[in-house]
């Protein structure tokens, strides 16, 4: 890549730091130095830093230029009342010239809301320079890619004004560390955008490009055979979720789990005294206060942002130390991170 002004952007970057991710995750002999390192609640954490890690490495390795944190060219008012300059996560350089942009890239984790999603879309959008988007999950079902699609494409649908006269193409690439999966497709902005969103988000990731180690046994077998209700992992349609749904709880995760058309809500917290409590409840409609008992109907509502894939945790319910504990240090984590990034927003002023 050293240079040159062009890249190919899947094959020289999505494909050798998603194997890297799949090392590291794995813990193999051969990865990188790089670790996916636990919360006190002993919780694997994996977020967008790690994959902006490794892409500097790759960067480095190739001898091309790049910048973090890079200025927008743009002015853009995402809150407050003034526009600002934003940053791209990273930037790839065809020369030391700050001005010789040939590629921004933003990182994303995890199952973040509408919103989050049309902030990085609008900078990818407008600053006319090629994009890639690269997101890590760290488990994923069918269902997961799905919704994940229909946020980026309601996002996108917001932004067809800029969109729709752009002329540059922006890549979007999906690792999930488990399986071990690369989903990867291209949008060309431009006329005729809201039909391309459609018939590239609409279906979930059908038609994207498959990569990864487990790609040949994706997606999983349909399950016909009749599965015991003490293993819960094999009980069909079901997931559990900690999830962010400010509009219901603005100060804490909750516990989210669903099977079928069937979920429950469960509110973990602790007391002044140290002692654990829990409240159960079904999620109510912000403006009515109707009680939403089925599953898709309150997510499409609320839109909550899937943060963590705790499917695989057999710790009980009933064990509400456990899951204040944890669900406390992961609010705590993501209310310090809103915080640093508002504090660079205003830096930025």
């Amino acid at each position: 890549m050293d240079g040159v002004t062009t890249l190919d952007v899947i094959g020289d970057l999505c494909v050798p730091l998603a194997e890297r991710l799949w090392l590291a995750y794995s813990d193999e002999p051969t990865a990188p130095k790089l670790i996916f390192a636990d919360t006190r609640a002993g919780i694997r954490r994996v977020s967008e830093q790690e994959a902006r890690v490794l892409m500097c490495v790759l960067l480095e390795q190739a001898g091309s230029y790049y910048s973090v944190e890079t200025p927008t060219a743009e002015t853009y008012q995402q809150s407050g009342t003034y526009a600002l300059s934003a940053r791209a996560d990273l930037t790839v350089h065809g020369s030391r010239r700050n001005g010789d942009r040939i590629l921004n890239v933003e990182f994303k984790a995890g199952t973040p809301p509408v919103e989050v999603f049309r902030k990085d879309l609008e900078k990818l959008t407008r600053e006319g320079v090629a994009g890639l988007w690269f997101h890590t999950l760290e488990k994923a079902t069918p269902r997961t890619l799905a919704t994940l699609a229909l946020h980026i494409r309601d996002a996108w649908s917001l932004l067809l004004e800029h969109g729709g006269i752009a002329t540059h193409d922006i890549d979007f690439a999906i690792c999930v560390l488990n399986p071990a999966l690369l989903f990867t497709t291209r949008l060309t902005l431009g006329d005729d955008l809201d039909a391309r969103l459609h018939a590239t988000f609409a279906e979930g990731l059908t038609g994207w490009d498959l990569h990864g180690p487990d790609a040949p046994v994706w997606p999983p077998a349909t399950k016909t055979t009749i599965r015991t209700r003490s293993n819960r992992r094999d009980r069909h349609g079901f997931e559990t979720w900690l999830i962010s749904c400010p509009q219901i709880a603005p100060d804490t995760l909750l516990h989210f789990n669903r099977q079928g058309d069937s979920y429950r809500l469960r509110e973990f917290s602790l007391a002044d005294d140290g002692t654990s409590t829990c409240r159960a409840f079904l999620a109510h409609h912000p403006s009515t206060g109707v009680i939403l008992d089925n599953a898709d109907e309150f997510l499409r509502l609320f839109a909550p942002e899937l943060v963590t894939d705790v499917h695989d945790d057999k710790t009980p319910v009933a064990n509400t130390g456990y899951w204040a504990r944890m669900i406390a240090e992961q609010s705590a984590e993501r209310a310090s991170a809103r915080s640093d990034n508002e504090k660079g927003i205003c830096n930025e002023r």
